[in-house]
């Protein structure tokens, strides 16, 4: 069953994760922790006034490498960057 808000930016969910996962399957042995690590740590970084800070205090690889790809599409998202710049 899914809430009101995940119909809403199920397009937007998917999209981050896609980044998320597309790690995953490079590293088996990551965990739930490790990803719930990510999404923090991009939280962090989105709540930040100074997110180049929080930028700066980088992940063990390759969690830093999935938080770099969840940050990108959510830059895109947000219309801050377009994908072709990249």
């Amino acid at each position: 069953m899914t809430t009101e808000f995940e119909d809403k930016y199920l397009d937007v969910l998917q999209n981050i994760e896609y980044g998320l996962l597309s790690i995953v399957k490079e590293h088996p042995e990551l965990c739930d922790h490790d990803m719930l690590r990510v999404i923090e740590h991009t939280l962090t970084y989105y709540k930040s006034r100074q997110r180049e800070s929080v930028a700066a205090n980088k992940l063990a690889h390759p969690l830093q490498e999935i938080f770099e790809r969840v940050t990108l599409m959510c830059d895109f998202r947000l219309g801050l960057i377009s994908l072709s710049e990249n």
